[in-house]
């Protein structure tokens, strides 16, 4: 009898994956506020690593715009900005009414049943009272529906803009209140992408992202020393 073939495995991640992981999520929960310097010998020891995959990973950082690197200054957490604010709002109402209006219509039913899946978890958040790792939520639901859009470059631009809004709402994080608002609405933008409906799903993710919740509540402020 023939045995299935087995999945492969995984590539492990490299040490710098790891560090990467390591840093990103420390900046994007909050640990590592804005401005901080990140001193590569002591993350090396602190990590248990040579400098190597720390320089790999601080490179790609830089590139997401989560840190900035200076000659003759080193590395530091990218500081927060009134344009970058501005244009991250700008660039979710360029994308998210677009990616809806595709994915109405190319969306597979498996794509589907992917988008509903996180809605449903991101539900049953707010049922138990529970905002933890809703932000993540968050993007992995905008991230289902640019991949049903079809093109991977809009699932890339879509990561990276919400990347950056989870950066932002980690300082000034939405309130249970205002993720069941949030969640509402991607309700309307499933709704219309299970109908095919792609001038309703355009109607419903501008709707979205011009609403008050884009980065954080209608008092949405930062602090002025994580400002340039």
């Amino acid at each position: 009898m023939t045995r299935p073939a087995e999945k492969p495995l995984e590539p492990p991640a490299s040490k710098a994956d790891l560090v990467y992981r390591r840093l990103s999520t420390a900046i994007l929960d909050g640990t590592m506020k804005p401005l901080a310097r990140l001193n590569a010998d002591e993350i090396a020891r602190r990590l248990g690593v040579s400098k190597i995959p720390v320089r790999e990973a601080l490179q790609r950082l830089e590139i997401q715009g989560l840190v900035t690197q200076a000659q003759h200054a080193g590395a530091s957490v990218s500081p927060l900005s009134e344009n970058e604010i501005e244009g991250i709002r700008y660039a979710r109402l360029a994308l998210d009414p677009v990616v809806a209006r595709l994915a109405a219509g190319r969306a597979t039913p498996n794509l589907l049943a992917d988008i509903r899946a996180v809605q449903d978890r991101m539900r049953r958040k707010i049922a138990r009272d529970d905002t933890r790792g809703i932000d993540e939520l968050n993007r992995n639901f905008h991230a289902a529906i640019a991949r049903a859009s079809g093109f991977d470059l809009l699932v890339d631009l879509v990561e990276v803009t919400l990347l950056r809004v989870r950066r932002y709402r980690s300082l000034v994080p939405l309130t249970l209140e205002q993720w069941n608002t949030v969640v509402d609405e991607h309700d309307a933008i499933v709704h219309a992408i299970a109908a095919h409906d792609g001038v309703a799903a355009e109607r419903a993710a501008r709707g979205h992202a011009s609403g008050p919740f884009t980065l954080g509540g209608p008092d949405f402020k930062l602090a002025p020393e994580w400002l340039v």
